[in-house]
């Protein structure tokens, strides 16, 4: 029997979501990678990807024969296919939710219905006028056309097309046409051919002269450089002298940088040691490293030196940094070291540069490539170092389907290819520390800043005992603001939550003003004037009165980042302040202007949220603030010490970073917290013998993986029933089946924000290791017939890092 083609389907979910067999075109040939239509289900069509070829089906009763190939070359290499089977394995997704992380959006198919003309039916005299116009525009068309782009040829509503009615006289009929999101960029070119001209006007005299010494041009160019209008060239193609063809333009967002080179940089003894250590872990091939620097210590130099020892033996790197914002000035470093040769990926570039920048990747026409989460995927041969900026940050893992951690598939793929992995962090996970005290890491480290200069002196400010100047400004961080104004030195201050303030509440019936579809208040902010949640997007106006009790006396409290920056204004109305936060970094490449802008020295005080507490590198930041940082201590996560020990390190490390000394000041409610104090002495070995003790006590990672499952639904019942079905469930397989298994269940408790975007949410949250056995525990509770009832209208999420986002 000839062999098969096992084949992934789009549009199907985890319950359904497996390979189906499909029997190969006789004379056709096919390799894993490639996508084809197939048909599926009732006399439906849909894209499919070929993961393996069999050489014989499970079923051979009732085999279907693949539709139509869909490209020449497959669009995913060996190592892809690995990546989608290693994802839809480990972190409980459908095939192609996998393949959505690994191919740009602009590289995916959509099927639609097209349009053609039937040929050899003569047309009818009493067809309708709209009618004719359609048969017109189909006349000339080899292949059908879609329905919305024949209503915008003609103008017309898609409405007022009669397809249906045509297709039933016989006159047209509907195909399935299959087209990428985003098409090429191209250009059109001319060139000449063969033919020896014989009698040519000045002006076409002009051009011909112009094409035999530049060899070919765009046609605009030669229009522009003979003086001539585009009908000249088209008399000369009509003539058969020249010819036309179409040339791809890359697009990319780099275009506008003009970096001048650099030699690779001077290392000190301690960062020459860092190098070494880690190229030892290079030489041994797989290893992961821990890169562990103070703020300010020069970590960038090392990953520089160990880019251009990778690329010196003919491999390449991925470089990773965890937020958009940090994109641009790392992005410049690599470019001054490496020239063009550098491509970026990030969410804020359009579909269309991300699908450019993965051609070029793909190609092999980079060596570097720069970029947030999604660029550990990039298809990169010949992969030597990938190196993760600020490992610990939580922006690397993912928190939809496919919900993988960057960092683990960055060791994933260092190990697979033999190279190295270089986790990078003044304030690394528990769980990478962990690992580099056991000797399964290696461990570098850099305890002094770069050309001797200071950790910046921080000062904890006791809330409790000093009057406040401002909104959440006290009086004597307010006087070193205005110290800094006078010596014209720049200042950051960072507060945890954008908008105006936290929560409008009616003085009478103490009620908060709610989003009509979460469970959390809404946000007043200033800039537009509206109550808006952060969290579906809904938005409306102030309302006048109470909508409980009609009072007209309402309190706004808590503060954010717009607040602050009118209190500023009101207290330093000469000062030149910018704030940083999701609602003025919408536009695209808004990150780079603003922070470019307050580099250049436009602005004397930056106010953000946590896009401007790390990476930033700004020689006259001599002062940070931290404005009150106690809600952080106490979040609903048991990473929520780290996180705030992470931040506050993180941020008090922009200042002081050259000649002028640095400081900061942190004001707090709680000045004698274990937490904050450890962060104002910059001791992170402290807090990490604290921090490591109660997570071996508590059993917690990294002493475990901690799964959490999610439940999702319309109806807070249904969704209640739907995870006590799952546990009672769980509660029975694991005594019996699965009892080699070391499996703590934390009970189904509803999620911090219980209800979002209409949707009600629980979780359940399973202390395990990660193992095939437990692996296929979970697997079984998409599949298992007695959750079919209990999970019919309620979605079940498996997320395997989890990391207090449910």
């Amino acid at each position: 029997m000839p062999p098969v083609a096992r084949v992934a389907v789009e549009k199907t979910t985890c319950r359904f979501d497996k390979l189906f067999d499909y029997a190969i075109p006789e004379g056709v040939s096919l390799m894993p990678g490639v996508r084809v239509l197939v048909p599926f289900g009732r006399g439906g069509r849909r894209v499919g990807l070929v993961v393996e070829i069999a050489a014989e089906p499970e079923n051979p009763a009732g085999l279907k024969p693949i539709a139509a190939v869909l490209e020449e070359e497959p669009v995913l290499t060996e190592e892809g296919l690995f990546l989608l089977r290693w994802l839809r394995d480990n972190t409980f997704c459908t095939w192609f939710d996998a393949l959505s992380v690994l191919i740009p959006a602009g590289y995916g198919l959509r099927g639609l219905t097209g349009w053609s003309l039937v040929r050899g039916i003569p047309q009818p005299e009493d067809l309708s006028l709209v009618g004719q116009q359609i048969l017109a525009v189909l006349r000339p068309r080899r292949k059908p056309l879609p329905a919305a782009e024949l209503a915008e040829t003609l103008g017309l509503a898609l409405s007022a097309l009669p397809l249906e009615q045509l297709e039933k006289r016989g006159l047209l009929q509907q195909e399935e046409v299959v087209e990428r999101r985003v098409g090429d960029k191209t250009l059109q070119m001319v060139r000449l051919t063969e033919m020896e001209p014989e009698k040519l006007t000045p002006k076409q005299r002009k051009v011909y002269e112009l094409l035999a010494q530049v060899g070919c041009g765009s046609i605009r160019e030669i229009c522009y450089f003979a003086g001539v209008t585009r009908g000249v060239v088209e008399k000369l193609v009509q003539q058969g002298v020249a010819e036309t063809y179409e040339q791809e333009v890359l697009r990319t967002p780099l275009n506008s940088e003009t970096v001048p080179p650099e030699p690779p940089p001077c290392l000190t003894e301690e960062q020459a040691a860092a190098v070494e250590t880690l190229w030892q872990g290079y030489r041994e091939g797989g290893r992961t490293g821990l890169l562990y620097g103070v703020t300010g210590s020069g970590k960038t130099a090392v990953y520089l030196t160990l880019a251009h020892r990778v690329l010196a033996e003919g491999r390449r790197c991925i470089v990773l940094v965890p937020e958009i914002s940090l994109t641009p000035q790392t992005i410049r470093r690599f470019l001054a070291a490496f020239g063009r040769r550098v491509a970026v990926i990030h969410s804020a570039l359009s579909l269309s540069e991300r699908l450019d920048e993965y051609k070029r990747i793909r190609r092999g026409e980079v060596d570097v490539v720069v970029g947030t989460r999604s660029a550990v995927f990039a298809p990169v041969e010949q992969l030597g170092l990938i190196i993760v900026d600020e490992e610990q940050e939580h922006t690397y893992r993912s928190e939809q389907s496919p919900r993988y951690d960057a960092g683990e598939i960055a060791r994933l793929r260092a190990r697979r290819q033999g190279g190295l992995c270089v986790l990078a962090s003044a304030t690394p996970s528990i769980e990478t520390a962990y690992r580099a005290e056991k000797g399964e890491y290696l461990l570098a480290k850099l305890t002094q800043r770069y050309g001797g200069a200071p950790l910046p002196d921080v000062t904890i400010l006791d809330l409790r005992e000093r009057p406040m100047a401002a909104e959440a400004l006290s009086e004597e961080l307010c006087e070193e603001l205005l110290q800094n104004l006078n010596r014209k030195e720049q200042s950051i201050l960072f507060v945890n939550r954008r908008g105006y303030s936290a929560t409008a509440t009616c003085m009478s019936c103490h009620q908060p003003l709610e989003c009509p579809h979460c469970s959390i208040s809404l946000k007043f902010h200033a800039a537009n004037g509206r109550l808006m949640c952060h969290y579906c997007g809904y938005s409306t106006e102030v309302p006048k009165v109470c909508p409980h009790c009609g009072s007209r006396l309402m309190r706004y409290s808590g503060v954010g980042t717009q607040k602050v920056e009118e209190a500023l204004k009101v207290r330093f109305p000469q000062a030149r302040i910018l704030r940083m936060d999701q609602d003025t970094t919408m536009r695209k490449d808004s990150h780079q202007k603003l922070l470019s802008s307050f580099g250049r020295g436009d602005y004397d005080i930056l106010i953000g949220t946590q896009m401007v507490t790390k990476g930033l590198d700004f020689p006259k930041v001599t002062l940070v603030g931290v404005l009150t940082p106690d809600q952080m201590l106490y979040a609903d996560d048991f990473r929520s010490y780290e996180r705030t020990f992470s931040l506050i390190t993180q941020v008090v490390g922009r200042g002081g970073r050259r000649e002028l000394p640095g400081r900061a000041f942190l004001q707090t409610y709680q000045p004698d917290h274990p937490v904050l104090t450890a962060a104002a002495r910059q001791d992170y070995p402290a807090f990490y013998k604290t921090e490591v003790e109660t997570r071996r006590l508590l059993l917690y990672p990294p002493f475990c993986r901690l799964y959490c499952l999610g439940f999702w639904g319309e109806k807070e019942a249904e969704v209640k029933a739907a995870g006590q079905a799952v546990l009672s469930l769980l509660e029975r397989l694991l005594p019996t089946e699965y009892k080699e298994l070391p499996v703590r269940l934390l009970g189904l408790a509803p999620a911090g924000v219980l209800r979002v975007a209409g949707r009600y949410r629980y979780k359940l949250l399973i202390k395990g290791k990660n193992s095939p056995r437990m692996r296929e525990l979970l697997w079984r509770l998409y599949t298992e017939p007695e959750l079919t009832v209990p999970l019919r209208n309620v979605a079940l999420t498996i997320d395997p890092n989890y990391d207090s986002n449910l």
